[in-house]
């Protein structure tokens, strides 16, 4: 849990330091010069020392900046898994990690896609992955041997059968 509000903690410094860097260009921007991190005001210092997630990030800044109301509409129309389902026709690997500090656990893809559509596998990991799938002393990135195992298994899958010609040579 410290690990995992210690990086929560550092991406968002990250890119609030981004957004400080160009505080007086964003505030010209018509949607955002009325949102609380850029009125002159106590609650415009507060946000900017209390914000530590990504999400109360994009609540304040990018769904104001894009014309969005609502967090999850935002997340969902930023989920390209929801568009593609019914057209995804070779195996297809979702990685994702319920700790990253981009995606809110509430909108990472779960089984039901996978159930509709035979070649979509969903892999959430439940504690550990971040947003770059989390470098291993030693190990190499854990995502990318994930990755590489399914593609793998695939490649031997349908050597093994004849159900797909798009992976023949």
């Amino acid at each position: 849990e410290f690990v995992h509000r210690l990086y929560h903690f550092v991406i968002t410094a990250s890119v609030k330091l981004s957004l400080a860097r160009n505080y007086f260009e964003l505030r010209k921007h018509p949607r955002l010069a009325n949102t609380t991190p850029f009125r002159r005001s106590i609650s415009s210092l507060w946000w900017w020392l209390q914000t530590n997630t990504v999400t109360e990030i994009d609540r304040s800044i990018t769904l104001p900046s894009k014309g969005y109301s609502d967090i999850h509409h935002y997340y969902n129309d930023a989920t390209f898994i929801h568009q593609l389902r019914d057209s995804i026709t070779m195996p297809f690997l979702c990685l994702t990690a319920k700790n990253d500090p981009f995606v809110p656990v509430d909108i990472i893809p779960d089984h039901v896609i996978a159930d509709d559509n035979e070649n979509v596998f969903i892999v959430n990991t439940p504690k550990v992955g971040g947003h770059i799938g989390f470098w291993l002393p030693g190990r190499g990135c854990w995502a990318t041997r994930a990755c590489l195992s399914f593609f793998d298994s695939v490649r031997h899958n349908v050597a093994a059968t004849s159900r797909s010609r798009m992976f023949r040579r």
